[in-house]
């Protein structure tokens, strides 16, 4: 259809039960959506076409679903692909996933905008293996 993810629809997929996800964004079209991987047995998900560049707020969204990953311990393994979004939410983000018990991060295809500010990072209790920027 036309439209993806209204605000005022809320559904989603019932008792997911499996360990690799990979969910493709629509590209061109402006769309919200609702992910909660907190309860999910996935092991390894995969997020594609992710653009947040409006300003550093327009990803405000996208930080929440990832805020959610701390509450699955399963979840090892974490891909973004075709991601566009600001300096500052893109820290934002890797402090998040720092957070989390995955252990292998990777971006690819990513476009960065804006400039970045001065941030603190906190680089302490992490479960992070390997991180892979492209």
């Amino acid at each position: 259809g036309d439209t993806y993810g209204e605000r005022g629809e809320l559904e989603s997929l019932q008792d997911l039960k499996t360990q690799s996800l990979h969910i493709v964004f629509p590209t061109g079209k402006k769309f919200h959506f609702n992910l909660d991987v907190s309860v999910s047995t996935t092991v390894s998900l995969e997020l594609s076409n992710i653009k947040c560049v409006l300003d550093d707020n327009g990803c405000s969204y996208f930080e929440n679903v990832l805020s959610k990953l701390q509450k699955n311990s399963r979840l090892s393994n974490l891909t973004l692909n075709n991601i566009e979004i600001t300096w500052n939410s893109f820290i934002t983000i890797l402090q998040l996933v720092w957070r989390t018990n995955i252990e292998y991060f990777s971006i690819s295809n990513m476009k960065l905008q804006g400039y970045l500010d001065s941030r603190d990072f906190d680089y302490s209790d992490t479960s992070l293996k390997a991180l892979s920027i492209h």
